[in-house]
């Protein structure tokens, strides 16, 4: 596809329609071909959204919602969508359309930062990349807040025709998306350590000190609000007394922090924490806890490195929500039924050579452009928020399906890589070439 458009030379404006139409309609099809009924976390969400649409509050009273009634955010979305008329088919291609507008996203940035012919390559990359269809037919709440906060970063640091202008609806974008799932925190953090550079460089002109200062304040005011006034209307409404508030964040940190588990989900710790009615009584434990984890420096270091093999070196089970529950023993692919083991080990593989080329490119991208100092404006912002993001992670809970955020923005990243290195490649053919060219002369001179 990437060669014939190119070879098309179409319009940055078709190209953009084309990305999205193709996306659109390969997620669409996974989402709609492997049906995957929701289960875990995602099938409390679907049964609330159905409640809601009735007009019945009662789940936030269980203590799922009442604990991390932040997940009441995309129970509003899907309960609008189902009061519309949708089904279960019809929630998951609309979540297709913010997969493909992510796509498209990655394009816009990538074309900001290195020029539209490495972006084009960058995000038809990402168009196939295989974990992007492994959710598509999941409820998840990660693609519609992955296109909010994508498109926050987007109007906030490439786009400030309208200053003023751009900073609130980028911080409209990013507040809504974090609504949808409270992830908004790694990108306001990556802005504020990214003012803060920018305050403290010694070249830079008072206005544009006096202009960053006021952006970012801007920016930070009304997210906070923003984000305030959605909880406050949630809560004020009946919908859920304690509004889109995380009344237990110290869980996902003491999960996060189990040696046992390295990390992943701990059923010993969901048993021993949230069954505690007292709010006051469980945060204490969970510090106990924290503290007691923390105080063995041995296991840490042992945690921090089987975490980070985990999280981002091992294969991504992440297919598994997508595809193994339609059917336990076998998958339909293009007319052929395929044991469902051989088909996961298989796609596995290939999204392992992706994964692995594009962590390669960013890496190549991050460190040319530090030792060199070339790169274009938002490329510091977009590092910034994937080292935050890392942090995090290394922190709080993980599961391979959380790499989807990462992900973006190190396709962003090593739109920087393929750049350089194609740059490098074609010096070094034309040189070679020059230097067949001259022996060639020098030969049929003498």
């Amino acid at each position: 596809m990437f060669l014939v458009i190119n070879r098309l030379k179409v319009s940055k404006r078709i190209f953009v329609i084309l990305l999205f139409i193709m996306a659109f309609c390969l997620k669409g099809f996974v989402a709609v071909r492997y049906n995957a009924i929701p289960k875990s976390d995602f099938k409390l969400i679907y049964n609330a959204a159905i409640k809601f649409a009735q007009g019945d509050f009662s789940f936030s009273n269980t203590k799922y919602f009442s604990l991390w009634s932040y997940q009441t955010g995309i129970v509003l979305y899907y309960g609008f969508l189902l009061k519309l008329g949708c089904n279960v088919i019809g929630l998951k291609i609309y979540n297709c359309l913010f997969l493909a507008g992510v796509n498209v996203l990655i394009y816009l940035i990538s074309d900001k930062l290195v020029g539209d012919k490495y972006a084009r390559f960058i995000s038809v990359i990402y168009l196939f990349y295989p974990a992007t269809f492994f959710l598509c037919s999941v409820l998840t709440n990660q693609h519609i807040s992955n296109f909010f906060i994508l498109l926050g970063i987007y109007l906030y640091v490439f786009r400030k025709i309208s200053t003023v202008g751009n900073t609130v609806l980028a911080a409209i974008m990013i507040a809504v998306g974090n609504a949808l799932r409270p992830q908004g925190i790694v990108v306001v953090a990556g802005f504020v350590i990214w003012a803060i550079i920018e305050l403290l460089h010694h070249n830079a002109d008072k206005k544009i000190k006096v202009k960053t200062t006021v952006s970012i304040i801007g920016f930070v005011t009304v997210y906070i609000l923003l984000g305030k006034g959605m909880s406050m209307v949630t809560q004020i409404s009946g919908v859920n007394q304690n509004g889109l508030d995380n009344n237990f964040p110290l869980y996902k940190i003491v999960v996060g922090l189990n040696n046992e588990t390295s990390g992943y989900y701990s059923n010993k710790d969901a048993i021993k924490l949230v069954g505690i009615k007292d709010s006051k009584v469980r945060n204490q434990v969970a510090l106990r806890i924290i503290k007691e984890r923390l105080a063995d420096r041995g296991k840490i270091k042992d945690l921090m490195i089987s975490k980070h093999k985990k999280m981002w070196v091992k294969m991504d089970d992440t297919i598994d929500w997508g595809f193994k529950y339609i059917n336990q023993s076998r998958i339909t692919l293009l007319g052929k039924h395929i044991v469902y083991e051989n088909f996961k080990i298989r796609i596995l593989k290939l999204e392992k050579v992706f994964y692995c080329f594009i962590l390669f490119m960013a890496l190549i991208g991050v460190w040319i452009g530090i030792k060199k100092r070339e790169y274009a404006k938002g490329f510091i912002p977009i590092l910034l928020i994937t080292l935050a993001n890392f942090g995090v992670y290394t922190i709080i809970e993980i599961q391979s399906r959380y790499r989807d955020f990462q992900m973006i923005f190190i396709f962003i990243l090593a739109s920087s890589g393929v750049r350089y290195l194609s740059i490098l490649i074609k010096r070094s053919l034309e040189l070679w070439h020059n230097r067949i060219y001259l022996t060639t002369v020098d030969k049929t001179i003498k």
